[in-house]
C-alpha cells in the first residue's frame, strides 16, 4: 500500500510551483492508518467507514463519514504539529542530533492524510450544503434518487486515505530529497521510530543514482498487443445524452453539463520477475508518466497483501492530472493562523502543433490564439469560475474572493488550456481544510453549473452508474492545515479481476466533456 504525488519536472509544467515538489510514502509507520469508506453506492452491507493501523489486522469500524472523520481526526491531532525538529545524522561516529529549524522546509506538506475522495462523495457534501442553506435536514434526500449500488465495482472504497507519519519529498529544482517524520511529544519510542526510518531511509537515498540508471534502461513490463476498450454506453446513447443536455439547457434547468462516460478494459499486465503481482500498476504509472508527464500526476495504491482482511479495496490510480481543484496555504505577510485557498478550473483544451515546418511554431501559436478566443470555451470557463467563487464564498472570508487570472493560456507538452486561478482567504482558527472540501466538492469543472440541480441531471443521464476516483480528488490534508488536491481526471482506475489470471486487471478510464448550448 503506497502513494506518490509525483509532480515530475519542470520541463512539463510552465508554473514551476506546480511541479517542483514529489512526494512518496506509505501507510508503514508506527502511527499510520488505513481508513476507507464505501458509501451509498455501494450495498447496504458494504457501507461503512473502516480503520486500520499498519501494525494490525483488526478493522475498526466507524459510523461517520468519511469527511466528519477527517475533521474529527484533524482536530484531534493539533497536538502533532507544536514542533518541528529537524534530525542531522553525524556518520563517522553514528551519533544523532536533533536541532531547530531556522529555515522551514520550502513546501507546506509536513504529514498527515495522504487519499483520494471519489465523485460519490458529493451525497455527503450535499447533505452539507443542504443543512447550510436551511433545506433538508439530517440528509433526508438520501432516501430518495437513484442507486447505483448493483453498477458499483466493490474494490474500490468510495474514498480511502493513509494516515502518514513517514514521507519523502523530492525537490526537482535543487535535486534535494526531504524525509518528513510524525511523532507523538510524549512517546520516546515514536521519536526512536522516527529517527530510525530516518537513518534507514537517507542511507537508500545515497544509492538511488545507481538504482535510477538500472530502472531507466528497462521498459516497463505492461504490454498490451491490442487495445480494445469497451465504452459503458454506447456511441448512439452518448449522442442521446448530448442531445438530453440540449434539451435541459433549453428548458433553463441548467446551463452546462460535464457528461461523461467509462471505458473499460481487460488486460494482462507482464509478470516482473522482482515484483508481486500487486505492485504491478505502477509500471502502467511509470509508462504514463514517461509519456503524459502533468503537474498533479499521481499513483495510489490500495493493495492489501493479505486479501483475506475483510473490508479492504484492491485498487490502483494512475492518474495523469493537469487540474489542481484545491490548494490552502499559509498566507505570507500576515498575522494570526491565515491561509491562502486557491482553484485552477481548467475548462478549454486544444492539441498543440508539433511538425519540422519552419512555421511550426507559429502555427501553434495561432492555435492558442484560436483557443484564447473561442466564445464557447470562454462560457465554459466563465460559468466554473463564477461556480467557484459561489463555492469558496460559503467559507472564505468576506471580500477576499477574488480571480487573479482569468481564461489565462497555460501551455503544457501536448496540449494549451484555459485556466483560470480563484482564491480566498479563510482563518484558520474558525475553518479547516474540510470546511473548505465541504463546500466545493465535487469540483465545478467535473459537474457543470448550477452544481446541484446538474448533479441531479448527470446521474440520470449517466444511468446511475459510479464515476469512481474519477472527476473526485487526490492529494495530501497536512497537519499544519495546508492541503493541496488535484482533479482526478486522464487517469487509468486498476482493480484485479477475480477468479481468473493473477496478473489479469481490469482498466477504467473516465472521459467526457462539457455540454454546453454552443456545443
Amino acid at each position: 500500500t503506497a502513494f506518490c504525488e509525483d509532480m515530475v519536472d519542470e520541463s512539463s509544467c510552465p508554473i514551476s510551483s506546480n511541479s517542483r515538489f514529489s512526494i512518496m510514502g506509505a501507510n508503514d509507520g508506527l502511527l499510520s492508518r488505513k481508513i476507507e469508506y464505501f458509501g451509498r453506492e455501494h450495498k447496504p452491507l458494504d457501507r461503512g467507514l473502516r480503520v486500520r493501523s499498519a501494525e494490525s489486522k483488526e478493522v475498526r469500524l466507524e459510523s461517520e463519514g468519511i469527511l466528519s472523520y477527517l475533521r474529527h481526526e484533524m482536530e484531534d491531532g493539533q497536538e502533532l504539529v507544536q514542533s518541528i525538529e529537524e534530525i542531522v545524522f553525524e556518520d563517522s561516529n553514528g551519533q544523532t542530533a536533533v536541532a531547530a529549524v531556522a529555515d522551514e522546509p520550502p513546501f507546506d506538506y509536513r504529514g498527515g492524510y495522504v487519499g483520494f475522495l471519489g465523485y460519490e462523495v458529493r451525497h455527503d457534501t450535499q447533505c452539507w450544503s443542504f443543512q447550510q442553506e436551511g433545506g433538508m435536514s439530517a440528509c433526508e434526500w438520501e432516501s430518495t434518487g437513484r442507486s447505483s449500488d448493483t453498477k458499483t465495482n466493490p474494490n474500490i472504497p468510495t474514498a480511502a486515505f493513509f494516515f502518514v507519519d513517514r514521507s519523502l519529498v523530492y525537490d526537482h529544482k535543487t535535486g534535494e530529497w526531504y524525509l518528513i517524520g510524525v511523532s507523538t511529544n510524549n512517546s520516546e519510542e515514536s521519536f526512536d521510530d522516527t529517527v530510525s526510518w530516518m537513518r534507514e531511509t537517507s542511507t537508500k537515498i545515497g544509492n538511488l543514482r545507481r538504482l535510477r540508471a538500472l530502472e531507466e534502461s528497462k521498459e516497463p513490463h505492461c504490454l498490451v498487443d491490442e487495445i480494445a476498450f469497451v465504452p459503458n454506453r454506447s456511441k448512439a446513447q452518448y449522442q442521446a445524452d448530448i442531445a438530453r443536455s440540449h434539451e435541459e439547457i433549453r428548458n433553463g434547468e441548467s446551463y452546462e453539463l460535464c457528461v461523461t462516460n467509462q471505458l473499460e478494459l481487460k488486460v494482462d499486465i507482464l509478470p516482473h520477475p522482482t515484483k508481486e503481482v500487486r505492485e504491478m500498476p505502477f509500471e502502467l504509472y511509470k509508462l504514463l508518466r514517461r509519456r503524459n508527464a502533468a503537474p498533479f500526476s499521481a499513483f495510489m495504491s490500495l493493495h492489501a497483501a493479505d486479501r483475506s482482511l475483510p473490508g479492504s479495496g484492491r485498487v490502483s490510480i494512475c492518474c495523469s492530472s493537469p487540474e489542481r481543484f484545491l490548494s490552502i496555504n499559509r498566507a505570507s505577510s500576515s498575522t494570526g493562523r491565515r491561509f491562502v485557498v486557491e482553484s485552477k478550473p481548467i475548462k478549454g483544451t486544444a492539441a498543440r502543433y508539433v511538425g519540422s515546418e519552419p512555421d511550426a511554431r507559429e502555427i501553434d501559436q495561432r492555435i492558442a490564439q484560436t483557443l484564447k478566443l473561442s466564445v464557447k470555451d470562454r462560457a465554459e470557463n466563465l460559468m466554473i469560475v463564477d461556480l467557484l467563487r459561489n463555492d469558496l464564498g460559503r467559507v472564505c472570508e468576506v471580500g477576499t474572493v477574488h480571480v487573479p487570472k482569468l481564461m489565462n493560456i497555460e501551455t503544457y507538452a501536448t496540449v494549451h488550456q484555459m485556466v483560470s486561478t480563484v482564491r480566498g482567504t479563510i482563518n484558520g482558527d474558525k475553518t479547516s481544510a474540510i470546511d473548505v472540501i465541504e463546500a466545493c466538492f465535487p469540483g465545478g469543472s467535473m459537474t457543470g453549473a448550477p452544481k446541484q440541480r446538474t448533479m441531479d441531471i448527470l446521474d440520470e443521464i449517466e444511468q446511475g452508474v459510479s464515476r469512481g476516483p474519477y472527476s473526485g480528488c487526490l492529494g495530501y490534508i497536512s497537519l499544519n492545515g495546508c492541503m493541496d488536491m488535484n482533479i482526478v481526471i486522464r487517469s487509468a482506475i486498476l482493480t484485479p479481476v477475480d477468479g481468473e489470471m493473477p496478473n489479469r486487471w481490469n482498466v477504467s478510464i473516465g472521459c467526457g466533456g462539457a455540454i454546453t448550448a454552443l456545443s
